[in-house]
């Protein structure tokens, strides 16, 4: 059983600085999790917690029902893909497959096998007898992959091994690791600062910021419902827009600022609202796909235009506050231009000014 359970993390270092505070999280069992965050945010702390790395100052870390945070890197049975690949450079490729096994014990024909068959699967069978200076860096990281999986770990602890390669090899490794975790169905734990890689192969992913869990979620969940504004700001390209403003009439309605009409709520949300928050104020936050431009009673002036192809990127002004909108490429827009916008309602979110929190949920 390859669950992964961390119980009120804590790891302190000598300077003073929590890197990471009170994080609990169960990783289930061939699940691929994400920790997601920015530099500095403890990501790759909890990481090196879990593979034995870093001693925690606090809390539990247990596989199934081994508590495994008193035991050596070895003991686990994980294994970790570093972003610098760390391949020997004076081996083989078919050397640096096999070293984990022959570390072990295991017979050379049982190690060439193996080799053999994981080179079959991640394509670098032609390459089995070069060094890695001879190989290029999507060539290198498949190695790397290839070094990790030979051993048949319980947890797979991958730490940005994508953000040295160019965006082309990027993505087509990105895509050859989801096929791979779902051809061998073990947990893997993801560390990165993109959301982009978050988004697209995660089964769920674990936002952190400062140290602390801010929400843990599909993808889904994460980009669709934020537990706060930190998390509705760090999730999505272009990120969130964020608004002034108050809760008008029953609490049915939100004042924008800058828009001269309110923009009404669907009775469900406005019902929930109502009961979660006494204050007036809010932080009204909508992403760009929902503020729709040509339609609409409110009126915004363009500042800038930047065409993508298949789509434009809006830069509005809306009462003095700046804000990001997809547009069709087709529509002819020009800066300096004034033009109608409208909101989708059902989509806004809402935050509480003074904690950040969602209101809506």
């Amino acid at each position: 059983m390859a669950t992964v359970t961390l119980d009120h993390l804590r790891k302190d270092f000598p300077d003073g600085t929590v890197a990471v505070e009170d994080f609990s999280l169960l990783i289930e069992d061939g699940e691929f999790l994400t920790l997601l965050g920015p530099s500095g945010c403890g990501k790759t702390t909890t990481l090196r917690m879990i593979a034995g790395l870093e001693t925690p100052t606090g809390g539990a870390i247990r596989f199934g029902d081994r508590r495994v945070d008193d035991l050596a890197p070895g003991q686990r049975n994980i294994a970790m893909v570093f972003q610098s690949y760390a391949l020997y450079p004076h081996m083989t490729v078919r050397q640096n497959l096999e070293y984990p096994l022959k570390k072990h014990g295991v017979p050379r024909e049982e190690r060439r096998r193996r080799a053999d068959e994981l080179a079959l699967m991640l394509q670098i069978g032609p390459l089995l007898d070069r060094r890695p200076k001879q190989l290029s860096g999507g060539q290198q990281q498949r190695v790397a992959l290839g070094r990790a999986l030979i051993r048949d770990p319980e947890v797979f602890l991958l730490d940005e091994p994508l953000s040295n390669l160019d965006a082309t090899l990027r993505a087509q490794l990105r895509a050859e690791l989801i096929q791979l975790h779902q051809r061998i169905g073990k947990t893997m734990v993801y560390v990165t600062h993109d959301q982009f890689e978050a988004m697209t192969m995660s089964t769920r992913i674990a936002v952190l910021h400062q140290g602390r869990l801010q929400q843990v979620g599909t993808p889904d969940e994460v980009y669709r419902r934020p537990a706060n504004r930190f998390v509705a700001s760090f999730v999505g390209t272009p990120a969130m827009n964020f608004l002034t403003g108050e809760i008008a009439g029953e609490g049915d309605r939100i004042a924008i600022a800058g828009v001269t009409t309110p923009v009404s709520l669907p009775p469900e949300r406005a019902a929930a609202l109502r009961e979660l928050s006494p204050a007036r104020d809010v932080i009204v936050g909508l992403r760009p796909e929902d503020i729709l431009v040509g339609t609409g009673e409110a009126s915004a002036t363009i500042k800038l235009v930047e065409p993508l192809g298949h789509e434009a990127l809006v830069y509005l002004d809306i009462g003095g506050q700046s804000v990001i909108s997809r547009a069709s490429s087709e529509m002819s827009l020009r800066a300096k231009e004034s033009t109608a916008i409208d909101f989708r309602a059902a989509r806004l979110h809402l935050f509480d000014p003074a904690s950040g929190r969602r209101l809506d949920c």
